[in-house]
Formats: C-alpha cells, sequence, structure tokens
C-alpha cells in the first residue's frame, strides 16, 4: 500500500514519551495525548471517554501541558478519521517547524540527556 503522507511523523511511543495536551472540539475543550505528529497533522489519544463521532470535524489544539512550542498554541486542525479513543487531524496548516525540530521538541530528553 503506498502512503499518502507528505510529511515524516514523529513516532513519540518510540521515545517512551506521549504529550498530554488540550483540545477544543466543538464547544467542549478535552484533555489528550499526543500520539505521533507532523508538520501536516497529528494522532490523539482521548483518555477520558471518546471524542462525539465526528458530530464536528474541525477543532483546536489550545496547547500543550508541558513544555509547549511556540507552534504548538491554537492550531486549527480537521478530523480525519476516528477509532475508540485514537483520532486523527490533519492541521489547517502545516506547522512552521522541520521534522528535525518536531524531533528535538517532542522528545527532548532523547537528544538532551
Amino acid at each position: 500500500m503506498e502512503d499518502r503522507r507528505k510529511y515524516d511523523r514523529v513516532y513519540l511511543s518510540e521515545y517512551d514519551y506521549d504529550y498530554p495536551c488540550y483540545i477544543q472540539y466543538g464547544d467542549a475543550e478535552y484533555s489528550v495525548k499526543l500520539l505521533d505528529i507532523s508538520q501536516g497533522g497529528a494522532r490523539f489519544y482521548m483518555e477520558y471517554g471518546q471524542m462525539p463521532a465526528y458530530q464536528y470535524s474541525q477543532g483546536t489544539i489550545m496547547r500543550m501541558a508541558e513544555n509547549s512550542p511556540y507552534y504548538m498554541k491554537n492550531v486549527s486542525y480537521n478530523v480525519a478519521w476516528q477509532y475508540g479513543n485514537e483520532f486523527g487531524v490533519t492541521f489547517s496548516q502545516p506547522l512552521s517547524t522541520s521534522y528535525t525540530a518536531l524531533q528535538q521538541d517532542m522528545a527532548p530528553h532523547y537528544y538532551y540527556d
């Protein structure tokens, strides 16, 4: 199967880390974990319950709970898929950072310990 992704992903599980963050989806704010990310999208895990099934198709990553890089604040997204407690999004605009910077920002202990 051909991979349709335009951007390489940083799989946070490879670094034994995931980022807690907060998203806005519809009229509610949810606590989620960021599982992987690229400049074009991300995969999240909803810790408590499930996201409303495509009731809304757009939302905003409000902020990261820790070490929030400037480019991860108020990022608009569209829900691309949902399966159980996990869902994938595409960003409305690609993140203004490089793949290497994503690796360094999202797994700093891997690079700096």
